[in-house]
């Protein structure tokens, strides 16, 4: 009761300072996730993610057609579509410290044209033992903020890839590359055994994983994403500078190579050091390259 009535007044206090009206729910979401972006403490924050999340249901479940809401006013949700319309997943997360941080989710499935099944997504990655060789439930989310989904099919199955992201401390971050796995019977399920990468960036996988983790320093920017123009995941090639220790992440980053994850025969197989196409067109030179004898190394004039 005593938290209810929390709750009720985080929403008073919304609708007097802000000048929201009362029966407004999509402007009462956005006054909810600046609390939980900006309020200084974590009681005010977990207060404000309490009534975001009832909110946010209640908006799904009146919706005259869920599937296409727009959510695009509410900063700090990530809303991420299947490419077959089937799927709908909201993640966002609740600050604090570097590593600290809470993950929340809820993800729409469809069932039918107009029916579908709401599904919270409970963060367990703390808790969870060797998450990267076991498939998970909704209720044991490996908690990520998605940036990006895209779906993939071999035969009778259909996988949802999701790109994701996660800090682990003040040091190291960490991309995550996820997949939702929906057999014949429409059960649902993280994590499916597609990927054929016995090592990569250094991270070895002594059996095949059900997802795929790539921890780089907190200091440096990185890009893992599916890229249409390739028909791959591109991904920069993370490695520690000379003389480090490998599995140090804190000194990993980018070192301007690119490798892919290309979807073969029901598979994502690793291509290592691929080429892609920037999109920047680059100026000819007015001479063609030629080898320095002196060095063999090709020289631009």
């Amino acid at each position: 009761m005593k938290q209810l009535t929390k709750i009720s007044a985080l929403f008073f206090s919304i609708a007097l300072n802000a000048q929201i009206a009362v029966n407004d729910d999509m402007l009462n979401l956005v006054g909810l996730g600046e609390l939980i972006m900006y309020s200084e403490t974590a009681e005010q924050r977990d207060s404000a993610n309490a009534a975001f999340f009832f909110l946010l249901k209640d908006i799904v479940a009146d919706a005259e057609d869920p599937f296409s809401k727009d959510f695009s006013e509410v900063k700090n949700l990530s809303v991420m579509d299947s490419d077959d319309g089937n799927l709908r997943v909201f993640t966002w997360l609740v600050p604090g410290v570097p590593g600290s941080e809470t993950f929340h989710g809820l993800m729409m499935q469809r069932k039918k044209k107009k029916d579908f099944k709401l599904i919270p997504l409970n963060d367990r990655a703390d808790s969870l033992q060797n998450p990267e060789y076991r498939p998970l439930s909704a209720s044991q989310w490996y908690g990520a903020l998605y940036y990006q989904i895209f779906t993939v099919t071999d035969k009778k199955d259909t996988y949802h890839m999701l790109m994701g992201y996660r800090p682990i401390d003040e040091n190291v971050q960490q991309k995550i590359i996820d997949v939702i796995h929906i057999d014949a019977y429409g059960m649902l399920q993280f994590g499916a055994k597609i990927f054929e990468t016995p090592k990569l960036m250094d991270r070895v996988y002594h059996r095949p994983p059900y997802r795929l983790f790539l921890n780089y320093s907190a200091k440096v920017a990185a890009s893992f994403r599916f890229r249409k123009q390739e028909n791959k995941i591109v991904l920069d090639h993370l490695s520690p500078p000379d003389g480090t220790p490998v599995g140090q992440w804190q000194f990993y980053g980018p070192d301007f190579s690119y490798d892919g994850l290309a979807f073969e025969n029901g598979k994502w197989v690793l291509k290592e050091d691929i080429t892609i196409d920037s999109g920047i067109e680059q100026p000819l030179p007015s001479r063609a390259p030629r080898k320095d004898p002196a060095t063999g190394k090709v020289r631009r004039e």
